[in-house]
């Protein structure tokens, strides 16, 4: 994650900040860090369809159809059924329409991987920025803070 910083001037400032910092523990702090950062990649998933790219910047091979960019048919299908979900621990990226796991790894019939998603557990930097900034404009709202 990204620097955070915070400057507290005078003492009585410690105990109101320290008051503000215990809201973090709460379910429904940890849930609005974990939304913002789901809503952060997903709006980053939506971009790669926009831009035929996967998570990484590659760009998708045409299909047969010849979409520009591929997987972006005219039912639009696919890029519709990605969402995320907040858990109590973090959040889920879903892509819920059954093809989507024959563009994610391609095919042994010859259809070509286009991965929405990350492969081999490799963050994607585009995304680790998108959370980085949805988290700590998130962190400012609950503590308070103004941007810095």
């Amino acid at each position: 994650m990204g620097d955070f910083s915070v400057e507290v001037s005078d003492s009585g400032g410690l105990d109101e900040f320290a008051a503000k910092l215990a809201r973090l523990t709460s379910q429904d702090a940890i849930n609005r860090i974990n939304d913002a950062a789901g809503a952060a990649v997903k709006d980053r998933v939506d971009l790669e369809f926009q831009r035929g790219e996967d998570p990484y910047g590659n760009a998708w091979l045409a299909t047969r159809a010849g979409n520009s960019p591929p997987l972006t048919g005219p039912t639009c299908d696919l890029r519709g059924s990605v969402r995320y979900e907040v858990t109590g621990k973090g959040f889920l990226i879903l892509v819920t329409d059954w093809k989507a796991i024959f563009h994610q790894g391609g095919t042994r019939r010859g259809l070509p991987a286009r991965p929405m998603l990350p492969v081999n557990g490799a963050l994607p930097a585009q995304w680790s920025y998108a959370m980085d900034l949805a988290v700590k404009a998130e962190l400012e709202a609950i503590l308070g803070l103004g941007s810095t």
